[in-house]
């Protein structure tokens, strides 16, 4: 249980150390994700794989990842490489701009050309074929969304990025939610609507980066730098190289789902419903990834102590994060009921069971697998995700011939398992962090109280969802009794930000 929590020395101050930007933004970034992201999985992404059926959603499933595979060709690094640069070297955010557009619309055309031939090599119909290439040009156009908010966040405009970050779901959300909750229309979503509404989604998306960004830096005219194009491409490729094979041992199972199996499709369709969850709970580990790059860029930069953001970090992620696995697991059939009743939710729940302890193994990807990226640690980073892919791809040969989707979710626990494992401890090692075996201790009597107390409270005569609810909100002030999460000082750091702006 090394892995468990990364702790301070014991006379340390946490209010005076924490950083205040990452606590006050992430409060930020949570609650309008809290209030757009659950309407978007649960209400519209979920409602139409119920309107479509699990084999035709199954199958777009399957292509989405499919085209995910191909991303090195799209992003090749940049994304990365831009937000860790400009977070050291804001100087050369309007240098880098002009570059990077050429460089994207010259990978898009690359990208969408070998997504097809693969998908010819693969052997889809001219109908999956089809659907590929829209789901490729929504990938593109998800691409300079994801690049254009790398200015922003380089920028410290974390406000701004907050709201980008969901604005496309919003979009999805007015354009789908009347037509799957209301009997205004006469025509039902199809899987090809639904892909096009995403890319409208995106567009408009990017219509507003460009706007805003326009508004904070004067946006340099687009011209050619045949020198800038080839530096950038050569020191983004080692950011892409790590993008490309973390895509991999995290996207790949579905598509052995569908193709080693006789009835694939479906299997993929009951994967991608238990995988929606555990995608939701991903969420807040890329939230706090988003933010923690340039933060940890800058502060290695100005060779400050990163341990203080990274205990604050991990300790607000990794222990909502147990609960909800705890919780999720011991409630999965009543969860996947709610959700799936028409799906077949025995099977979906246990697929999701096994899937949602990805949950932790993430968590502590993203957390520190954030630093290393941040420090350069890139060929270390590379290796860590090739052994991963290693893993996953032996697993997923020797298990979904025999279990299907069971067999696909525990291959891929074990790699998400192995990464965020080894992303730990060469942290650990990196930069020279101890264990408090004290608080290490506090913290395994805290998971033994709050499995114990989880069983206790289903006993209480009252919904399953209440008695879930209750006993997540005591397990949080459990946290706070066992001082895991110190709330005393984040409030008192949040109220003095507060008095400060006022």
């Amino acid at each position: 249980m090394r892995f468990i929590l990364i702790f301070l020395k014991k006379n340390t101050s946490l209010a005076s150390q924490m950083p205040r930007t990452f606590i006050l933004n992430l409060f930020l970034l949570v609650v309008i994700n809290l209030l757009i992201k659950p309407i978007w999985i649960f209400g519209i992404d979920r409602g139409v794989q119920l309107q479509v059926g699990v084999n035709d959603y199954g199958l777009y499933f399957a292509l989405l990842n499919f085209s995910f595979l191909f991303n090195i060709l799209l992003d090749a690094g940049i994304t990365n490489f831009n937000n860790r640069n400009l977070s050291q070297h804001i100087h050369l955010i309007g240098k880098y701009f002009s570059g990077i557009v050429f460089i994207k619309l010259f990978l898009s055309a690359i990208y969408i050309f070998f997504l097809l031939i693969a998908a010819w090599i693969v052997g889809y119909s001219t109908w999956q074929g089809y659907l590929l290439m829209l789901l490729g040009i929504n990938q593109i156009l998800l691409s300079f969304i994801l690049y254009l908010r790398t200015n922003f966040t380089a920028l410290q405009q974390f406000k701004t990025d907050s709201f980008l970050s969901v604005f496309d779901k919003l979009w999805m959300i007015i354009i789908c939610g009347p037509i799957l909750w209301s009997n205004w229309f006469e025509f039902k979503i199809t899987i090809e609507f639904f892909i096009y509404a995403q890319g409208f989604s995106y567009i408009l998306t990017i219509l507003l980066c460009l706007f805003l960004l326009g508004k904070r830096i004067q946006l340099p005219r687009l011209k050619f730098n045949k020198a800038l194009f080839y530096y950038i491409l050569k020191s983004a490729a080692p950011y892409a190289l790590l993008f490309v094979l973390m895509t991999i041992y995290m996207r790949i199972d579905s598509i052995f789902l569908e193709r080693l199996l006789p009835n694939g499709k479906a299997e993929a369709g009951v994967y991608a419903a238990a995988y929606r969850l555990v995608d939701a709970s991903n969420m807040f580990s890329v939230l706090f990834a988003g933010l923690l790059l340039p933060m940890f860029s800058n502060m290695l930069k100005k060779k400050e102590d990163i341990k203080p953001l990274l205990f604050v970090s991990y300790t607000l992620l990794i222990i909502p994060t147990l609960l909800l696995i705890l919780g999720g697991y011991y409630y999965r059939l009543a969860i996947m009921e709610m959700l799936y009743s028409k799906l077949g939710a025995f099977a979906i729940a246990e697929v999701f069971g096994i899937l949602f302890i990805s949950t932790f193994a993430l968590s502590t990807t993203y957390i520190f697998g954030t630093l290393l990226t941040a420090a350069g640690r890139l060929k270390l980073l590379i290796s860590i995700a090739s052994i991963s892919i290693l893993i996953s791809v032996m697993l997923n040969l020797i298990l979904i011939p025999v279990y299907g989707a069971i067999g696909a979710a525990i291959s891929n626990v074990s790699a998400l398992l192995f990464s965020g494992l080894a992303h730990q401890y060469y942290a650990y090692v990196s930069f020279n962090i101890h264990l408090n075996y004290k608080k290490l201790g506090a913290a395994l009597i805290y998971i033994i109280v709050v499995a114990s107390t989880l069983y206790t409270s289903s006993l209480i005569s009252v919904h399953w969802i209440i008695s879930l609810s209750i006993w997540f909100i005591l397990s949080i002030l459990l946290a706070a009794f066992f001082q895991l999460i110190p709330f005393l000082q984040i409030s008192k750091l949040i109220k003095t930000e507060i008095a400060n702006r006022t």
